[in-house]
């Protein structure tokens, strides 16, 4: 059976299904949705507070691909459409028109009317500061996103590493100036396209240049006698070069608007950013309804009846720096520091190479396994029973899965937050975001279940204490690892869903042109989650210094694997969950367990070390972080070693005992004990001093 939020609330007989140029449904000239609702346990508002609430949920929920008739105050929120963005709207509409902080938890904890209305009247701390628009005679300063990205771009000038591109293929019969219009439209409308950061004073500032200072460019390719597929080539060759070129985010524009006419069929609009511009919200959620409308005004030759923007980023970044919320930053950093102190510094994923001493951030994104329509749909029904998210849900897998594939059971994931402090904001383009980091502490022998419960606690956690920039939580962890970035490695990408058909208008079609992304990787891992129409896409960007696609691949599968047997059998320990199927555990157990050599069996360790010492006294024999000991190197320290635990009685029959961590001390104190003729007893530094002592004493 379908989930609740699946289920058609109305229905409309249609001889045939309108479609776009590309064959896909047209769904907006579908007309209106007036069928008689078919639940059957709406239950009516019982006070004018509740009207409120439902009528504010039914609001958020509702959307081009949702229709809601109406919102009872029994309707659980994430069975009937919500996520986590749509909680955020939810919560912050709520605490605007009841007056009240409603914080964003709540709606996890409850998600129905009925059950929050009997909680709204608790004290859940003081309501954030209101936005208000600012003067903008005086200065603006950038916002801690826009600062941390002005600081990237500085640190790593000249690579893509935060560039960002939208590149479509528009087919159908487009007006073309009608087309420029629209997109001329785009960069007129959103300030922050038009902001360049500039340091005056040992502070960072935005510069916004006036309406029409960030020009679209054109370029007409359809006189060209080339096959269709070596022009599209071409252009997306085009997009790709327009995509990776460097910002100067002092001089230039943070944007970059192509349109390239390729035929009267077929044209590429490409949308290029540097991070600091935007996100993925704004690409994918806001820009689409504004663009439409902007084309269609063009083509009808009238003024666009667009929304009239209430607050600007410059707002937002004024209140970010506003001395109201530094006092709740400060309140909100200490819990931080409390929820990561002692956490692990760099998460020690099973990598195929070691890492380096200086990372240079090149990469790359593959598709991996991902999960049709029936099990997406048990995702969501899973998170749905537990009062969740499916995004809840992927974060206690990826916990799960990287515990168990790094021996860890402390785990620390990061994850892009969207933060918009007023719904007016919630239709302004820019960049919103920050990483949360989500710690967990896995237990083996718990059930998904538990595991499942960790992750939503510390998933409403994070949002409770959104505000704080990433930076400054790094910062007061004293978090130094100069090859990884701070405090995560891995990151969780859960990308609302966006209908592919978004763009698409009756006589013309949009779809994505090719891979014009830049080879580069921010982090270790960054897993992307895509939901759509016909289940979820996963794909991975990974530093290509440490993983081979294969070692992708096959991380990608194992979290498949190990999810879908969870939601199957959420009762079942953490450890117990397959990681690998029945052709993999051969391939693992037999073949690459294969690893018998020949070797002179009358000679021990010391003897084929001698050897080495001999033949290639200068090659490395040991790596121990930033230090290397060449043979030679190893050879002489432990011999000094022995010597001297020779002088204390160590020879046959005597064992010393070893209480050292994994270092090149440890390998040198091995070779020494060997080479006094005694045996030594492995003592694991992080064991209870009874249980060190208890074994020095049986030994």
């Amino acid at each position: 059976s379908l989930p609740e939020h699946m289920v058609p609330s109305a229905f409309v007989g249609l001889s045939r299904l309108p479609q776009t140029p590309s064959g896909k449904i047209d769904r907006k000239t579908l007309p209106d949705v007036e069928g008689v609702t078919v639940k059957t346990d709406y239950v009516a508002p019982r006070s004018e507070r509740e009207a409120v609430m439902c009528q504010i949920m039914r609001n958020v929920i509702s959307h081009d691909r949702l229709h809601l008739d109406r919102v009872g105050i029994d309707d659980q929120f994430f069975d009937i459409g919500g996520h986590s963005i749509f909680a955020a709207q939810f919560a912050m509409r709520l605490e605007k028109a009841l007056g009240t902080h409603v914080p964003v938890r709540l709606v996890f904890e409850c998600p129905t009317v009925r059950q929050m209305v009997g909680r709204l009247d608790e004290s859940f701390g003081e309501r954030l500061p209101p936005v208000v628009a600012v003067d903008r005679t005086a200065p603006v300063p950038a916002s801690f996103e826009q600062e941390r990205m002005w600081l990237a771009n500085s640190l790593y000038a000249g690579q893509p590493v935060y560039n960002e591109g939208l590149p479509l293929k528009i087919t159908g019969p487009v007006d073309t100036e009608a087309l420029l219009i629209a997109v001329q439209g785009i960069l007129d409308r959103y300030e922050t396209l038009r902001t360049r950061l500039v340091s005056e004073d040992g502070r960072l500032y935005q510069r916004i240049d006036p309406v029409g200072a960030l020009k679209v460019v054109f370029e007409d390719w359809s006189g060209g006698a080339l096959p269709v597929e070596q022009v599209e080539q071409a252009a997306q060759e085009r997009c790709a070069s327009l995509i990776a070129a460097p910002y100067d985010l002092g001089e230039d524009h943070p944007c970059r608007a192509l349109i390239l006419k390729l035929s009267d069929e077929c044209h590429v609009w490409c949308l290029a950013t540097h991070h600091s511009v935007g996100d993925n919200w704004s690409l994918g959620h806001v820009m689409p309804s504004d663009i439409f409308e902007l084309y269609t005004a063009a083509v009808e030759a009238r003024a666009p009846e667009l929304p009239k923007i209430a607050l600007h980023y410059a707002d937002y970044a004024a209140w970010q720096r506003s001395d109201a919320m530094s006092e709740i930053l400060t309140t909100e950093l200490a819990w931080w520091k409390t929820k990561l102190e002692g956490a692990p510094e760099v998460i020690d994923l099973p990598s195929d190479r070691p890492r380096p001493a200086k990372r240079d951030h090149q990469g790359s994104r593959i598709a991996t396994a991902g999960f049709d329509k029936v099990e997406w749909r048990a995702i969501e029904d899973y998170a749905v029973r537990h009062n969740g998210t499916p995004f809840m849900v992927f974060v206690a897998a990826l916990s799960g899965l990287l515990s168990r594939v790094t021996l860890s059971t402390d785990i620390v994931l990061g994850t892009p937050h969207v933060m918009k402090p007023d719904a007016a904001l919630w239709d302004e383009f820019g960049y919103f975001g920050n990483t949360l980091a989500l710690r967990t502490e896995v237990d083996g022998q718990a059930s998904f279940d538990h595991l499942f419960e960790l992750a939503r606690t510390t998933v409403n956690e994070a949002f409770d204490h959104q505000y704080v920039p990433f930076e400054q939580v790094a910062a007061a962890l004293s978090a130094k690892p100069s090859n990884a970035t701070p405090v995560c490695q891995v990151l969780l990408v859960m990308h609302a869903y966006l209908d592919e058909g978004a763009f698409d208008r009756p006589d013309m079609a949009f779809g994505l042109l090719g891979n014009t992304h830049p080879q580069v990787s921010k982090y270790d891992l960054a897993l992307n989650i895509n939901p759509g129409a016909t289940g979820v896409d996963m794909s991975v960007e990974y530093a290509t210094d440490l993983f081979d696609e294969t070692t992708i691949q096959r991380l990608g599968e194992m979290l498949q694997r190990f999810l879908t047997a969870a939601l199957a059998t959420p009762q079942t320990s953490v450890t117990a969950l397959p990681l690998v199927d029945e052709a993999e555990r051969e391939l693992l157990l037999h073949d690459f367990n294969n690893t018998a050599a020949d070797y002179p069996l009358e000679k021990t360790v010391i003897d084929l070390f001698a050897e080495q010492v001999l033949t290639r006294p200068d090659a490395c024999a040991v790596i121990d972080g930033n230090r290397e000991l060449s043979y030679g190197e190893l050879d002489a320290a432990s011999n000094r070693l022995a010597r001297y635990l020779m002088t204390q009685g160590v020879g046959p029959e005597r064992v010393v005992g070893v209480c050292l961590e994994r270092s090149a001390q440890l390998i040198i104190a091995l070779l020494a004990i060997w080479k006094a003729g005694g045996a030594y007893l492995p003592l694991d530094p992080d064991y209870p001093p009874e249980r060190l002592a208890f074994m020095l004493e049986d030994a």
